[in-house]
């Protein structure tokens, strides 16, 4: 570090310091926390020595228009990346965040990244981070170290991948789940969304990472309609959002059914909706049982079918399923937007098969027994279909039997129908829901 005493450098003035190194070090420009990175050549500098080392660097900077840490999110910026990470510290000599244990923001899931161990990324120099909705100083950022921390990342010097805006979990007692759906209510006075299908909101505020087709955005951008993804933690009492991120491509396709394993809590006949609480979520195009943990108040309407374990139920007759208990019914349930397509009082499932039907019916049977062949069984560890030997297949009362996106009964199924099914194991395998393709 060169200092010179009346501000410019000559060969007789230059004097030369250390630094002291890590978070010992502050540096203040115009009265505010900043960094080295913050300095430039030219800039007139006050220099705190103790022990022969330097411990606060003073400049005044204030000409260059540089954002401060309380400015405006510094929205329409481009995200290439929203990580979760866990905070090792926070580096004033290279402005850089290091962190642990990164996943990436993949759609509906948190997915694993190139990083393994602890990673440095720079601090873009107009980053903004928050604790709680409060906007920190950067010698702040160290007193969370081992906390959670979401980073929206984008592209930097040399496209290497920067830090533009991070928001750090001051609660984590309650994890973190991925909510995703329609906005159906943005009140940008309360700071609050809504989306379709969840029975609660979830508050989004100055610290909440909001992503909007790619771009930095701010809570008043959101709006009804936009299809997001919540990274979100919370309990009865309330839901708070620490992402918020706006895909323009996402969403169910049209005519796209949701299916859940869930516990039915109440009916509401008169009000025509139904309460379920969600334990397991199919992620159709991976074939696999996601965990699922929250509430959703879905309307009952004319097309809405519900059957037991006799067969087609009579939706006047939902009430009873409550008289049992909170949670006292397991069911997969097919969700159509905000509505209860389906719902079969059922085993949680276990598996899905696909093949060819070569007969119907089995005489002496309680189900129709449906032979099978050219069967396969997708394996999630391998991420495909593996061969399986023919055998039958039971047809419950209440298997949920979907032809052309139109529930039908077990009729409608013919030999040399392909089929897709979610089964689950008992005596013989049994059908909790068929595609006929």
């Amino acid at each position: 570090m060169l200092y010179a005493e009346d501000g410019k450098t000559s060969a007789e003035s230059q004097r030369q310091f250390h630094l002291t190194s890590g978070a010992g070090l502050k540096v203040i420009d115009n009265g505010r926390n900043a960094s080295l990175r913050d300095i430039s050549q030219g800039d007139i500098v006050f220099l705190k020595v103790t022990d022969g080392y330097v411990t606060e660097i003073s400049f005044s900077g204030a000409e260059k228009s540089k954002p401060v840490q309380n400015a405006e999110k510094d929205v329409g910026r481009a995200v290439s990346k929203i990580y979760k990470a866990r905070l090792n510290s926070y580096d004033e000599l290279d402005a850089g965040i290091l962190v642990s244990d990164v996943l990436q923001l993949d759609g509906e899931r948190w997915g694993y990244t190139q990083y393994k161990g602890i990673i440095q990324f720079a601090a873009d120099p107009h980053m903004q981070i928050f604790y709680d909705n409060r906007a920190l100083f950067m010698h702040e950022i160290n007193i969370y170290k081992g906390k959670e921390i979401y980073l929206a990342i984008g592209p930097g010097i040399n496209d290497k991948e920067e830090v533009l805006f991070a928001t750090i979990n001051p609660n984590e007692t309650e994890e973190t789940y991925i909510y995703d759906g329609e906005i159906k209510t943005a009140d940008r006075a309360a700071q609050r969304v809504s989306l379709q299908r969840f029975f609660y909101d979830f508050n989004v505020g100055n610290g909440t990472i909001v992503v909007k087709n790619g771009k930095l955005a701010a809570v008043d951008e959101l709006s009804k309609g936009d299809y997001a993804y919540l990274a979100a933690a919370g309990t009865g009492r309330g839901y708070n959002a620490f992402v918020v991120n706006v895909d323009k491509n996402a969403g169910l396709q049209s005519g796209e059914l949701e299916i859940y394993h869930a516990s039915v809590l109440s009916v509401d006949v008169s009000d025509k909706t139904i309460v379920v609480s969600t334990y397991r979520y199919y992620d159709i195009k991976s074939r696999r049982w996601l965990v699922s943990s929250h509430k959703l108040k879905l309307r009952i309407t004319s097309d809405t079918r519900v059957y037991d374990e006799n067969g087609l139920v009579n939706n006047r007759e939902l009430t009873a399923f409550s008289e049992i208990g909170r949670g006292g019914i397991w069911a997969n349930i097919l969700v159509d937007g905000d509505a209860l397509y389906a719902m079969s009082i059922d085993d949680l499932p276990q598996g899905v098969i696909r093949g060819k039907v070569g007969s119907v019916g089995a005489e002496g049977s309680a189900a129709n027994l449906v032979n099978l062949y050219n069967v396969q069984r997708y394996e999630i560890m391998d991420e495909g279909w593996w061969e399986e030997e023919s055998g039958p297949l039971e047809v419950q009362p209440n298997t949920i039997i979907i032809k052309n996106n139109v529930l039908v009964p077990a009729e409608y199924i013919k030999i040399g129908d392909s089929v897709t099914v979610i089964y689950k194991e008992s005596y013989e395998r049994a059908a909790l829901i068929m595609w006929i393709n």
